[in-house]
């Protein structure tokens, strides 16, 4: 706090020095001036430039300072965000890798042309990611009581799964 106050009282003188030699600029010059001695306000001034350098930059330090600090907790606020989503995402990959490991539990114990039926229903993508995870023996027997237009899409897609062409899925 100290410091603070030390600095302000420094502007001030500073703010006063230019004043003064700002004002003498435009007054005609004085005897003492023309005789080349320096006025009392220009010999305060000079006494007290280094100080007033000092203290400015002590106080920019001290700025600089707590501006590194404040950007240092912020950081860390936002590595610790990133750990927390990170983790979060985690669960969420895990929770769908199980729902759909239960869902090709699923459909491979149904009867084919229930498991037709429901995979008709769903989404081309969907379908043909469940159709793939299933042994070749249940996906056979599904893709055959389909409709053969549908179930040519889902193999075409299951067959292209690792491209992005057309009717492809993307991995």
């Amino acid at each position: 706090m100290a410091l603070v106050a030390r600095v302000t009282v420094l502007v001030w003188a500073l703010f006063a020095c230019s004043a003064t030699n700002a004002a003498e600029t435009r007054k005609a010059p004085s005897l003492t001036a023309a005789l080349g001695e320096p006025s009392d306000v220009e010999r305060f001034c000079s006494n007290i430039a280094t100080g007033a350098n000092e203290a400015r930059l002590a106080f920019q330090m001290e700025q600089a300072a707590l501006i590194e600090k404040d950007i240092e907790d912020k950081t860390a606020k936002l590595d610790s965000k990133i750990q927390e989503l990170k983790a979060l995402i985690a669960k969420r990959d895990d929770f769908l890798k199980r729902s759909e490991e239960a869902t090709v539990a699923i459909f491979a114990k149904m009867r084919p042309d229930a498991a037709a039926l429901q995979l008709i229903s769903m989404d081309e993508r969907s379908a043909a990611s469940v159709v793939s995870k299933l042994n070749p023996r249940s996906a056979s027997l599904i893709l055959a009581e389909m409709d053969p237009g549908r179930a040519a899409r889902l193999a075409e897609a299951m067959a292209t799964s690792g491209t992005n062409g057309p009717g492809g899925l993307a991995k």
